[in-house]
């Protein structure tokens, strides 16, 4: 029971397993069948397919020199560049493939490299995209991640500058160089990955493998034996195609996993660095703000400092002050303490005596003594007469009386309002005569600059740049005097000729400045130029625009021998101009025809393709059934040819 249950899970096991195999074949088979068409034939060169027509012969002839060596060296390692104006250009059928798939079917069609040890650098110079498709066992040496690097390295810059030729050279060079730097020279192909058919040709020129010589014993077995073994050699091949596909992706992923961890580091290097960079100018931001604080705020206590210093002062000055008036008050209080003290006793030594009548007798006795002197000072000067060189005695007289006191200035019988009406003829007096003098003195300045303005414009009858100076500086005379002085001008008549002269001198001076100055700006182009060309034409059409924007006022002052020489500068440019117009008119006549030759030559071409497009789908339609179309392209051109190496699917792809 237990036997018979082990073999039923056994079974479930074996069904199982080969379900899955046989799901893994197909799916992987259908994945493959979009990497398996037609693509251009090789060229004769084979290691340089230039179908872009990028390198000269002698570039051409280097880098196959270089492939040829390699191979020589190393036992059937080929390096093949295939280049391409567009990736329509690889494809015989019509469609939509991408690099990726085009380059695959390219390298397997070529056969590139000895027991799959191979490169094909695949170049579209107008898509502006790239590969590097590395053989099956290629990949032991030449990995994904070793492929981006040589890509990067060595090709991306030169791509991205639009220098196809010297990109392209230094891929090759350095994929060289990475394979001898990493396959010996004796190499041998990984054990199980050697291809187990072996290649012949038959009479037809058609390559057939043992397979094929199988297939030809094939009515020597049985149908269920041969359907059996078929089955069996379909699932260990899908098998192998299967987990070879798993090992490709993994070996992708880890290149992607390594690009990505490089990109990762260098972009945390840079995150570093500007963070960096971001804190010290963060740090030397706060300290110069911290500066600028201190220093206001040392400001801020020195202003406070001196004000207080000032406060202090001040107070130290109102306490001696508060100090002298109480010593003052102290001085004022013991002298009326004794007058006191002595009018109590007066009290007491005469009672009888009527002390306050005497007192005040006594206070009216000295306001009237005061008085009298009063009164000898000013009695004689209120007798004068008004004068106005007696203003100051008068005055001095009044303020005599106004010094004395109230009480003083009651007993006083000097006329006291004569003294004031005499001061107040004095003043008019005094200011008639000042008016008078001021009068005369006007009449003679205005005198005097009549008689100047006319010595100066004796002899100019006409205003012009010349005379504009002396005659500004007459009638400067005139506006130089006050409104008064001109009230007595001798004649007006001249101030109004010397204006309107003036006038026109300033006018004709205004037109001479702006003729120099046109005259320097066409000079600073024309110094220049030796001999004039088509380039100096702008720039001296623009001189010569200087001078005819002048009014012909204007141009009187311009200088006739650098307008002569602008005119013939410019004669000389517009020659120049019309003959190399005629140049461009030939050369871009001459590049129209090489443009209609090119575009013949490229329907030539494209014809000459679909012409042998035809002949590859008619050779197809001939050939045997039971060889692939895509397994046993071969070159029509002789030549250079592959090895029947295998693609891996690995490598790196760039856009630039």
């Amino acid at each position: 029971m237990n036997t018979q249950k082990k073999r039923k899970s056994l079974v479930s096991c074996l069904l199982m397993l080969l379900l899955l195999v046989i799901t893994c074949s197909s799916i992987t088979a259908q994945a493959n069948s979009s990497y398996e068409f037609p693509v251009i034939e090789a060229t004769s060169d084979f290691y340089v397919n230039d179908f872009a027509g990028l390198f000269t012969e002698e570039e051409k002839a280097s880098m196959m020199e270089r492939a040829i060596e390699l191979e020589e060296e190393y036992g059937g390692i080929q390096v093949v560049v295939t280049t391409v104006k567009t990736l329509d250009d690889c494809l015989i059928e019509e469609g939509e493939k991408d690099i990726e798939q085009i380059a695959y079917a390219m390298f397997k069609q070529y056969g590139i490299g000895q027991d799959d040890m191979g490169i094909l650098i695949l170049f579209a110079s107008e898509d502006r995209i790239m590969r590097i498709e590395t053989g099956y066992q290629m990949q032991t040496y030449i990995t994904d991640a070793k492929a981006v690097e040589l890509r990067d390295k060595y090709g991306m810059e030169y791509f991205r500058n639009n220098q196809f030729v010297e990109g392209i050279i230094s891929l090759q060079k350095a994929t060289i160089s990475e394979i001898k730097s990493e396959v010996p020279q004796d190499w041998k192909p990984l054990i199980g990955d050697k291809k187990e058919t072996s290649t012949r040709e038959n009479n037809n020129g058609v390559v057939q493998t043992n397979t094929a010589k199988a297939d030809s014993k094939k009515n020597g077995i049985s149908g269920a034996m041969y359907a059996i073994w078929t089955a069996l050699i379909a699932m260990l091949v899908g098998l192998g195609v299967a987990i070879r596909g798993l090992f490709s992706t993994k070996s992708k992923a880890n290149a992607e996993k390594e690009t990505y961890e490089q990109e990762f580091a260098s972009l945390r290097k840079s995150t570093s660095k500007k963070v960096q960079e971001a804190v010290d100018v963060n740090s030397e931001t706060w300290r110069l703000a911290m500066e600028q604080q201190k220093s206001a705020y040392e400001k801020q206590c020195s202003e406070l400092s001196s004000k207080i210093e000032g406060q202090i002062k001040t107070l130290e000055s109102k306490e001696r002050e508060i100090l002298r008036l109480n010593q003052e008050l102290s001085g004022k209080k013991a002298e009326l303490e004794k007058m006191e003290d002595t009018y109590s006793r007066i009290k007491t030594l005469h009672p009888d005596l009527d002390f306050e009548n005497e007192v005040k007798n006594m206070i009216e006795n000295e306001f009237k003594a005061s008085a009298e002197n009063v009164d000898e000072q000013i009695a004689q000067i209120a007798n004068l007469t008004a004068d106005k060189d007696k203003i100051n005695v008068f005055d001095e007289a009044i303020r005599v009386y106004q010094s004395a006191s109230a009480d003083v200035q009651k007993y006083v019988n000097t006329d006291v309002g004569k003294l004031r009406r005499l001061y107040e003829e004095s003043v008019s007096l005094r200011r008639e005569y000042e008016r008078a003098e001021q009068e005369k003195r006007d009449r003679a300045t205005a005198k005097s600059a009549f008689e100047k303005m006319g010595a100066i414009v004796s002899g100019i009858s006409f205003g012009n740049y010349e005379n504009y100076e002396t005659l500004d500086r007459a009638y400067k005379v005139y506006t130089g005097l006050s409104s008064a002085e001109k009230n007595y001008f001798p004649d007006m008549a001249i101030v109004e000729k010397i204006k309107s002269l003036r006038a026109t001198a300033e006018a004709d001076l205004k037109d001479f400045n702006t003729a120099k100055e046109a005259e320097k700006d066409v000079r600073r182009i024309v110094d220049r130029i030796y001999t004039a060309h088509e380039e100096d034409q702008d720039s001296l059409e623009r001189a010569m625009r200087y001078y005819r924007n002048l009014t012909s006022a204007q141009q009187r002052y311009f200088s006739s021998d650098l307008e002569r020489k602008v005119k013939h500068f410019l004669d000389e440019a517009e020659d120049d101009h019309r003959r190399k117009e005629a140049e461009r008119r030939q050369r871009k006549e001459e590049e129209r025809r090489r443009k209609e030759r090119e575009e013949a030559e490229r329907r030539h071409r494209e014809e000459e393709r679909r012409r042998r497009q035809r002949e590859e789908e008619e050779r197809r339609r001939r050939q045997s059934s039971s060889f692939s179309s895509s397994s046993h392209h071969s070159s029509s051109h002789s030549g250079h040819r592959g090895h029947g190496g295998r693609p891996s699917g690995g490598g790196a792809t760039g856009r630039f």
